[in-house]
């Protein structure tokens, strides 16, 4: 099952394919660099940090990434697996 494949089977009815787009691009952004800051991957998907927040919010809540460590010097994992 792929990460397109879990999320819109997750999230709720009526979330646009943008969403699904966003998640994909900070998913693409974390595993070239999983010590992005929230203000870089904003930055660099050309989205607000706001929205950055709140897709890693959602993909943490389904399992495709974790953070590790602190807040300051800790990093993302990436999930090769999807549960």
């Amino acid at each position: 099952m792929s990460v397109d494949d879990t999320m819109q089977s997750k999230l709720p009815s009526g979330q646009p394919a943008t969403t699904r787009a966003k998640a994909e691009k900070i998913l693409t952004l974390l595993r070239g660099d999983p010590r992005m800051t929230v203000a870089g991957l904003a930055d660099k998907a050309g989205i607000s940090e706001a929205t950055v927040n709140r897709r890693l919010r959602e993909l943490s809540q389904l399992g495709i990434i974790e953070r590790s460590g602190s807040n300051r010097a800790g990093y993302w994992v990436v999930r090769e697996y999807l549960p």
